[in-house]
């Protein structure tokens, strides 16, 4: 039993986040969405945009609940500053991915207070998995047109 608790933490604190981190990155292309510098010139962050993360599991792991963003631009504009004019520059970015419909599904799901199992989380990171999956196989085609 302690093993299975163990494991469930390190799922849900490292594993998980980190999946759902480098999906959200190269879903936007390594770059930051507000500001447009890439990961090769600033650290990102993936930003929690519908619903935050220590608001809700059932959401923190979305792909549509993610947004990249720069270390500045998330602390300083998002954060810090929050203005309507740096949220309605997320929202209309990532209107090319989320709906309106999934929008507010993704919202009422945070306050779901789901009890998520080791094996929902077994799930979830199969999934995230599956996805880099897919991401370095484009890559690899990708490296061979060149």
């Amino acid at each position: 039993m302690k093993d299975r608790k163990k494991l469930f933490k390190r799922l849900k604190n490292k594993v998980l986040p980190a999946l759902w981190s480098i999906r959200i990155r190269k879903r936007d292309g390594n770059r930051c969405i507000m500001c447009g510098k890439s990961s090769e010139e600033v650290a990102l962050n993936a930003h929690h945009w519908i619903v935050p993360a220590g608001r809700s599991l059932r959401t923190r792991f979305i792909l549509d609940n993610g947004v990249s963003l720069c270390y500045a631009c998330h602390i300083f504009k998002v954060h810090k500053d929050g203005a309507a004019q740096h949220m309605d520059a997320i929202r209309l970015y990532m209107r090319r991915f989320v709906s309106e419909e999934r929008y507010e599904e993704i919202k009422r799901m945070g306050n779901d207070p789901w009890q998520p199992t080791l094996e929902d989380f077994d799930r979830i990171k199969l999934e995230l998995e599956e996805g880099m999956t897919a991401v370095r196989e484009a890559w690899k085609r990708i490296a061979k047109a060149k």
